[in-house]
């Protein structure tokens, strides 16, 4: 907004919002996080690790590394599956799902410390809105 109470023309609520999810996911750590995984793992169930490789955008390799480090730590389990060796799914455990209950929460605080508990209410309703109309 200018002093004089108009909008400038890049301050339109989409040019807001993705500059805004821009600063988060660089104060957030916004790369491919083993916390990515679990989230997604945590909300579309068991996965093929080929389509988690698709939905991130990674290369098999690196993928590969980050599913092991978090097979080592109990938090996800990889399965060779039995129609097709070839094919490996992913299961988040209990473990994984504690973490990333709590990972989420920690990293809630940290990005949005500049909001007090109504904001983060109100910006958790809208953004939810927005998704539901996205689909």
């Amino acid at each position: 907004m200018t002093d004089n109470g108009t909008y400038r023309t890049d301050d339109t609520v989409s040019s807001l919002f993705f500059r805004t999810a821009r600063k988060l996911r660089q104060k957030g750590g916004g790369e491919c996080t083993q916390q990515e995984i679990l989230r997604i793992l945590r909300c579309r169930g068991d996965i093929p690790q080929k389509e988690l490789q698709d939905i991130l955008k990674i290369q098999a390799g690196s993928l590969s590394e980050l599913t092991a480090k978090l097979e080592e730590k109990g938090l996800i389990l990889r399965e060779r599956s039995e129609e097709d060796q070839r094919r490996v799914v992913l299961h988040i455990t209990p473990r994984g799902e504690e973490w990333i209950r709590e990972s989420a929460q920690a990293k809630d605080e940290h990005i949005f410390s500049a909001l007090d508990e109504e904001e983060r209410e109100q910006l958790r309703r809208l953004l939810a809105k927005i998704e539901g109309e996205a689909l």
